[in-house]
């Protein structure tokens, strides 16, 4: 069963509701251009664009941050779209290639204050007061190991399949995924918002001005689902250089093709991005989730 239509509808309004009532600016960026932002593990969809007598490869945005990025840094102030993104090469009860995507930058507020919007929605949906833990307590209270000290034998150990251990043995982040999702995701069923992940898998998130362990980085889990994906944003131009460098390292490695870097959404935060906190939530998720439903 698929979320009904009209439930999906009325999240859509309820959403609209949420930022409106919080003076955010509804905005429409483009889901197709020239760059993207880099990640280890997405793949964008391409396509080949006419124009000028010319032939050039654009991206179908697998999210709308570049764009809304730029338009932060010309000064939009607080800002969230609803809108398509696209990701090659998933396919499944919980993906799609094309799917709904609900991101929001909120201006002038840390990774604090980033949560505390996150947990204000979690709670209005759930109808459920949402928990906040850490990284390093959920790995802890559900299978007794601290991610960020104890050495990759005690993670090999917690996996089902050693054979899949041993393809991924010299990728500590990739072996912390592997326990994660099976081990400590399909219990997280009441609304949870994990917090402060290894510094190694910060994203476009800040370091962690308390501990230089983990970064300023936040995922919302509901019904053993995650559903959303937060960050104290980046906004050192140089260190995104260096961090899409180390991505596409982990592409090559991995067999995925190496992407240019997004120099668009470099140049806007050269010319200063504000301090913010943004999140981005699937909304075809979600809907599935407050629905019932078992697949997008």
């Amino acid at each position: 069963m698929r979320p009904p239509l009209h439930q999906t509808a009325r999240l859509l309004r309820t959403l609209r509701r949420f930022f409106d009532e919080r003076d955010f600016l509804e905005v429409l960026p483009r889901t197709l251009a020239t760059q993207c932002v880099v990640d280890p593990y997405i793949d964008p969809l391409t396509t080949m664009v006419r124009g000028d007598g010319q032939t050039t490869q654009h991206y179908l945005q697998p999210s709308p941050e570049a764009e809304m990025k730029s338009m932060l840094a010309g000064g939009s102030g607080s800002i969230y779209s609803i809108g398509p993104a696209y990701r090659d090469d998933e396919i499944g009860d919980l993906h799609r290639v094309e799917f709904t995507m609900l991101e929001w930058y909120e201006i002038d507020v840390d990774v604090e204050g980033g949560i505390k919007t996150l947990s204000a929605l979690s709670d209005q949906l759930t109808d459920q007061v949402v928990e906040v833990v850490s990284y390093e307590d959920v790995f802890v209270r559900s299978v007794g190991i601290n991610p960020l000290e104890d050495p990759t034998e005690r993670l090999i150990a917690e996996l089902d399949d050693p054979a899949f251990a041993q393809t991924i043995i010299d990728d500590r982040d990739g072996l912390l995924d592997a326990v994660f999702s099976s081990r400590i995701q399909p219990d997280l069923v009441r609304p949870t918002i994990v917090r402060d992940y290894p510094v190694s898998q910060a994203a476009l998130a800040k370091p962690n001005a308390h501990d230089d362990r983990t970064a300023a980085r936040f995922e919302w889990f509901v019904g053993g689902v995650e559903l959303g994906n937060g960050y104290d944003e980046l906004l050192d131009a140089e260190e995104l250089v260096r961090r899409t460098r180390i991505a596409n390292r982990r592409r090559q490695r991995s067999g995925r093709t190496v992407l240019p870097a997004p120099t668009k959404l470099i140049e806007a935060m050269r010319r200063g991005l504000p301090p913010c906190a943004g999140v981005a939530v699937g909304v075809d998720r979600l809907a599935m989730v407050l629905s019932g439903a078992k697949k997008i």
